[in-house]
């Protein structure tokens, strides 16, 4: 019954519940990132105009 106890118990018990994502994924994604940095990759920005085109595209799609 006392607050102190019971949050200290529940965040044992929940550490371990945390999403975690797998190395190589992570270091898939730190690469990503700096092929964009480095020029390798080239980006194209998407701004307000592109995305009210794509959803003018794609209105009739219907995803199952």
């Amino acid at each position: 019954d006392d607050p102190y106890t019971e949050c200290r118990e529940w965040f044992w018990q929940t550490l371990g519940e945390d999403d975690v994502y797998p190395k190589a994924f992570l270091e898939h994604l730190m690469q990503m990132v700096d092929d964009i940095d480095s020029g390798k990759v080239k980006v194209y920005p998407m701004d307000e105009d592109f995305m009210n085109r794509l959803k003018e595209l794609t209105k009739d799609v219907e995803l199952d």
